[in-house]
């Protein structure tokens, strides 16, 4: 895209979430015209999926939380284009959930709580872990 710049600006703050560290800079079609958006991967995923989706441009500021309302408030398993199953359990008050992951050869996931920032078939499932880190996995499958 000629309005999205990509880099490591880990000084700058999302202007969605507000977290430090970002991996994207636009300044086009998917923000209000004029300032700047600088997002991290998972805000940047979001926004994306949102704007292909509706068309619509939301405002900085805006918290992702795009859960299907069907999964809101139970636990789920959630199957990956790599074969992937994560087992995600009931959100508490905070909306953390426990996390678990079956496959097979690779390495543990390095966490055990996260809360579900992106859940979509046919998109990356992105979660946020410890407040800070994003963990963005394969296209998802199926949620069950």
């Amino acid at each position: 895209m000629a309005d999205t710049q990509r880099g490591d600006f880990k000084d700058l703050k999302c202007s969605d979430c507000g977290r430090p560290g970002c991996s994207f800079r636009h300044w086009g079609s998917m923000v209000p015209e004029g300032p700047i958006g600088n997002f991290c991967w998972s805000c940047w995923l979001a926004r994306n999926a949102d704007f292909d989706a509706t068309g619509a441009v939301k405002p900085l500021g805006t918290i992702w939380r795009k859960v299907p309302d069907e999964f809101l408030n139970k636990a789920i398993a959630v199957k990956t284009g790599s074969g992937s199953m994560y087992k995600l359990g009931k959100p508490n008050a905070k909306g953390l959930r426990t996390v678990s992951l079956t496959r097979t050869g690779k390495m543990p996931l390095h966490f055990k709580r996260a809360i579900i920032i992106l859940l979509s078939v046919g998109a990356n499932m992105c979660l946020l872990v410890s407040g800070k880190n994003d963990y963005i996995t394969n296209k998802v499958v199926s949620i069950e």
